[in-house]
């Protein structure tokens, strides 16, 4: 099992081949799904599965294609 809190943003962005600005509008439109860390900073993490399950969301069926 991996842990909870494996990416920060920047990580993450460069996992997905995004920037963090496109990281932040997939947070504000709950396209993809994150952990906010307590304290007073609130940091942002993204665990494997987040981003896994991200990617597999943004498929697009063969059948569906031209």
């Amino acid at each position: 099992m991996s842990d909870l809190f494996d990416y920060d943003q920047k990580q993450a962005a460069r996992i997905l081949g995004v920037s963090t600005r496109t990281m932040k509008a997939y947070r504000a439109g709950a396209h993809i799904g994150f952990y906010r860390l307590p304290g007073k900073l609130g940091r942002i993490r993204y665990s494997t599965e987040q981003l896994a399950e991200f990617v597999r969301s943004r498929r697009v069926a063969s059948d569906r294609l031209p």
